[in-house]
């Protein structure tokens, strides 16, 4: 059961992409605009559409579990990511791209919508996506991954300091709107309008931006390192994920969100990260071009395996 909404919307951010290409390749806009809307992005729209999706939430019973699972396939994104760089002969900025387009998939831009449509009355899967999106790419992204970009891009074996790290505008939007989530409280109406203004912002930015870094030239003779970031985005971690969740006696709705998230194609965001840290952009972007291109094919399967397991 594949809702045709699902497709459009795969198919919708390739569109962005295409008209964001299009501009740099006739000059209307540099490519280096992409640094600017990467910029806006991360320190303005994404705390913002953080803030009014999960401020708005209840944090369900099974929460604790899903992200459990949610997070080892994470890591093994990341680890096997690594990996399979190095085995490519990939120096350290290809490495620190293949991680973190392998690990963190987009579980908020593609898969938050995608949940809410699949089950638009079971107010613990939109709740279960929500959180995992915060706390399994988010926050590890802005932490852990920027920890990573900065040791395989321009930080060399250098750590950044832990605080600086934390303090980043979208640690801040996730610790603020868990708070706000646990304690019941809510933002009055027009500020939750205004932050739902900014948010949906983020979505139709950061595809315009990866049209405009994508460089086809960069592309050439990537495509084995594409394909594998492909193989353990799309194929490895949700089977992995699968595993943990039936294991930790995920059922139903819950264990499917938590699978489905981790299916999902590489998160731009990844690539935007790892562009500005030092990593291979190029390469970056192109992963996360492929995984959504592919994801029209495999999102649909994974939901149709789901199905046939059943509850």
């Amino acid at each position: 059961m594949l809702p045709l909404d699902t497709l459009w919307l795969l198919l919708g951010f390739v569109a962005v992409v295409i008209v964001g290409h299009g501009l740099r390749a006739s000059g209307r806009l540099p490519a280096s605009a992409a640094d600017t809307l990467n910029t806006l992005v991360t320190d303005v729209t994404m705390p913002a559409l953080i803030l009014a999706t999960l401020g708005a939430r209840a944090v369900p019973t099974t929460a604790p579990r899903a992200l459990v699972a949610a997070s080892l396939g994470l890591v093994a994104g990341l680890g096997l990511g690594t990996l399979a760089a190095r085995a490519l002969g990939l120096g350290r900025p290809g490495q620190g791209a293949m991680a973190l387009t392998a690990g963190f998939s987009n579980t908020g831009f593609l898969g938050i919508p995608l949940i809410l449509g699949l089950y638009p009355d079971v107010a613990d899967a939109g709740a279960a996506a929500v959180l995992i999106d915060a706390f399994v790419t988010t926050l590890w992204l802005y932490t852990a991954g920027v920890f990573w970009a900065r040791r395989h891009g321009e930080g060399g074996d250098r750590a950044p300091h832990v605080l600086r790290l934390l303090l980043t505008p979208a640690s801040i939007a996730v610790v603020s709107g868990l708070a706000m989530s646990l304690l019941g409280l809510r933002f009055p109406a027009p500020i939750a309008r205004f932050a739902g203004l900014v948010g949906g912002a983020t979505v139709p930015l950061v595809f315009l931006a990866l049209g405009l870094r994508l460089d086809w030239k960069g592309v050439r003779g990537r495509l084995r390192p594409i394909l594998a970031v492909v193989a353990i985005r799309q194929v490895v971690v949700p089977a992995v994920v699968l595993g943990v969740a039936a294991t930790l006696g995920l059922r139903g709705a819950v264990r499917d969100v938590t699978v489905l998230e981790a299916a999902m194609p590489s998160a731009m965001m990844a690539a935007v990260v790892a562009d500005r840290y030092g990593c291979d952009g190029a390469l970056g972007t192109a992963a996360v071009v492929a995984t959504t291109l592919l994801g029209v094919v495999t999102i649909p399967i994974w939901i149709t395996a789901l199905h046939a397991i059943g509850p």
